[in-house]
C-alpha cells in the first residue's frame, strides 16, 4: 500500500527516510529497554562483585549513548512525519514528549555516578508526607526512612515511624505560633516540621530534629514523597500482595489501605504505621525489577512536575539543576526581568495547613478566582476569592472538619483592605513582612458544607 500511495503522490518523497528511521528507532528502543532492564536488575542485586560494578558502569555509558542516538531519530521522525489526521498529529506529539524526557535524562547524566554512590557511599533521608493532612511543605510527616547506597547498590533502607524520633526528643522547641494557637501544641516536633512553603527550610528543620532526637546526621540529600507520589509509582507496577497484612495494594486503593492499617486507632508508640509502610516499601523494592522502566520514569517525572516529590541535595551543581527544573520545592520571589520602571512584580501564593488532626484534604475541593484592577492613575487592587467544599461525613474516619490555617505570600508593602469568610468580616489575622508580606488566618469548613474566603 505504501508504494501504491507513493505512485499517485499521496505519500511524500521522504517516506523512505521515515521508513528507514522508524526501523532503526524501533531496534534502538528495544535495545535501550533491554539495557535499562539489565541495569535495573543489577542495581537491585546485593553484594555485587567489583567486576559487576564495572560492568554496570559500562552498561550505563552504553545506555546513554544509545539514548542520544535514539533521541536524534525521534526528532527526525517528528519532523518528517506528515500531519494528515489526528492519529499522526497525536503520534508526533508523543514523539516530542519522549524526546523531551530523554533530553531531561541526559541533563542529569553527569550526576548519575554520584547519586548512586559508585565507588563510595551515600546517605539519603526520605520524608513521607501525607498530603491528605496538608501542610505548607507537602503534608504531615508520618514516617521517614534512611536510604544508604553503596557502589550502585541499596545497602540499607530502614523505615521509621515519626514517633520513633519525636518520642526521644527531650529538649523543648517552641512551635510556630499557628501550631501553638490552633493545634494547641506548645512543643515542636519532626511530625509538624514541614511548616514552611520552602522545602530547603523544612529540610534544615528535619535535620535539626533528627540530630536532637536520634543523633542522626550527615545526610547527602533529602527526598520528600507524598501519598499521591506513591500512588503514581504504584501505577507503574502490578498489584502488590502484602503478605504481612494479607492485602493487595495498587494505585487505586493504596491510600484507603494505608489509612486503615496505618492511621485508624493509631497511638504514639504503636508500630502499626511503620510496619505497614515498611511492608509496602519492601514489596515495591521486590517488584521494582518487574516494573516497566518507561512507566516508572514517567510516574517519577509526573510526581516531580506536580511537586508530589521534591528533592534537595548537598551537591551544589546538582541542586542548581534541580532548582532550574522547579523540582526542589523552593519558593522564588518574582522579579522584573527588565529595567523598565513601569514593571511591577505582582503575585499571590496561597497555601493551606490542615490543623484538624484528620485527613480531611481527601474530601476537599477548592476553586480560586483572582480579579485584578489597574486604575487610571496606576493603582493596582486585587480581589481574591477562594471557595472550599468539604464532602466528608461528620465524625466518620478519616474525614471531619477542615481546620485550615490559610496563608498567602504577597509583595512586600501590600495593604490588606478587607477579609471576609462567608460574608462576615474577619478582623483578626496575622500579617508580617520579610521577603514577602505573609498573611495568615484560621478558617474552617464543616463536613458537607462550603466556605468562601474573600480578600481585598
Amino acid at each position: 500500500p505504501t508504494y501504491s500511495l507513493f505512485s499517485v503522490g499521496i505519500i511524500p518523497d521522504n517516506i523512505f527516510v521515515v521508513n528507514q528511521t522508524l526501523s532503526e528507532t524501533i531496534t534502538q528502543g528495544i535495545n535501550i529497554y533491554q539495557h535499562g532492564k539489565e541495569f535495573q536488575d543489577l542495581f537491585m542485586q546485593q553484594n555485587k562483585s567489583p567486576s559487576q560494578v564495572e560492568y554496570m558502569a559500562q552498561l550505563k555509558d552504553n545506555l546513554f549513548q544509545r539514548l542520544t542516538d535514539f533521541n536524534q531519530n525521534l526528532m527526525v521522525l517528528e519532523e518528517k512525519l506528515p500531519s494528515w489526521n489526528k492519529e499522526l498529529v497525536k503520534g508526533k506529539l508523543e514523539l516530542n514528549q519522549v524526546s523531551d524526557i530523554i533530553t531531561l535524562a541526559q541533563r542529569f547524566f553527569p550526576y548519575f555516578d554520584s547519586l548512586l554512590a559508585r565507588n563510595g557511599e551515600k546517605n539519603y533521608l526520605i520524608l513521607f508526607a501525607n498530603n491528605m493532612e496538608l501542610r505548607p511543605g507537602g503534608g504531615f510527616i508520618g514516617s521517614f526512612a534512611v536510604l544508604k547506597l553503596k557502589n550502585y547498590s541499596i545497602s540499607e533502607l530502614k523505615v521509621y515511624d515519626v514517633y520513633d524520633a519525636d518520642g526521644q526528643l527531650i529538649e523543648h522547641i517552641d512551635a510556630p505560633k499557628p501550631i501553638q494557637d490552633y493545634l494547641e501544641q506548645p512543643h515542636w516536633f519532626l511530625r509538624d516540621s514541614a511548616f514552611s512553603a520552602d522545602f530547603s527550610e523544612n529540610y534544615d528543620e528535619a535535620k535539626f530534629f533528627l540530630e536532637k532526637s536520634m543523633g542522626m546526621e550527615h545526610f547527602d540529600g533529602v527526598i520528600l514523597v507524598t501519598t499521591t507520589a506513591i500512588q503514581n509509582i504504584l501505577g507503574a507496577m502490578e498489584t502488590l500482595y502484602i503478605p504481612d497484612f494479607r492485602e493487595s495494594v495498587n494505585a487505586d486503593n493504596f491510600y484507603i489501605k494505608a489509612q486503615l492499617h496505618a492511621e485508624k486507632d493509631f497511638f504514639p508508640g504503636s508500630q502499626q504505621k511503620k510496619t505497614f509502610l515498611a511492608s509496602v516499601m519492601n514489596q515495591m523494592m521486590i517488584a521494582l525489577p518487574e516494573a516497566s522502566p518507561t512507566k516508572l520514569f514517567e510516574a517519577i517525572k509526573k510526581s516531580l512536575d506536580e511537586k508530589q516529590i521534591v528533592a534537595y541535595f548537598d551537591d551544589p551543581d546538582l541542586q542548581r539543576n534541580l532548582d532550574s527544573m522547579y523540582w526542589s520545592g523552593r519558593t522564588i520571589k518574582p522579579g522584573c526581568s527588565s529595567t523598565n520602571p513601569n514593571c511591577i512584580a505582582d503575585y499571590v501564593f496561597p497555601y493551606d495547613a490542615n490543623l484538624g488532626v484528620n485527613k480531611a484534604n481527601f474530601f476537599i475541593t477548592k476553586s480560586e478566582k483572582l480579579r485584578i484592577n489597574v486604575s487610571d492613575d496606576g493603582k493596582i487592587s486585587h480581589h481574591l476569592s477562594i471557595q472550599y467544599k468539604n464532602d466528608s461525613f461528620e465524625n466518620i474516619f478519616p474525614g471531619g472538619t477542615y481546620k485550615n490555617y490559610f496563608q498567602i505570600l504577597l509583595p512586600s508593602g501590600v495593604q490588606i483592605n478587607k477579609i471576609t469568610i462567608n460574608g462576615k468580616v474577619l478582623n483578626t489575622y496575622d500579617l508580617k513582612s520579610d521577603n514577602y508580606a505573609r498573611l495568615g488566618f484560621l478558617t474552617t469548613v464543616e463536613p458537607k458544607s462550603q466556605t468562601t474566603v474573600d480578600i481585598d
